[in-house]
């Protein structure tokens, strides 16, 4: 299982970014603009990221290495954390 899948519970609780998190994932283009709008409009953190993995769920596994690293730029702590450094 792949980590953001196994984490899945802790990111959509912990992860407080979201908008940054998904302005990397359109740039790479791994949401389309109407899904980038429809995770911002959201106004809670933790209904964001629910959005984002209900989109996620067409990803494969080198897509979420890439969501993966963007969480580990932008929230490195976290990350480390569920890792268990």
């Amino acid at each position: 299982m792949h980590f953001v899948d196994e984490h899945r519970f802790s990111l959509i609780q912990r992860v407080v970014s979201v908008e940054t998190i998904a302005d990397a994932l359109l740039e790479k283009r791994m949401l389309q603009e109407t899904q980038y709008d429809e995770i911002l409009a959201e106004k809670v953190s933790s209904a964001q990221m629910r959005l984002l993995y209900k989109f996620a769920r067409a990803w494969g596994n080198s897509e979420k290495d890439v969501f993966l690293e963007i969480l580990k730029k932008q929230q490195p702590h976290l990350i480390k954390d569920l890792q268990g450094d």
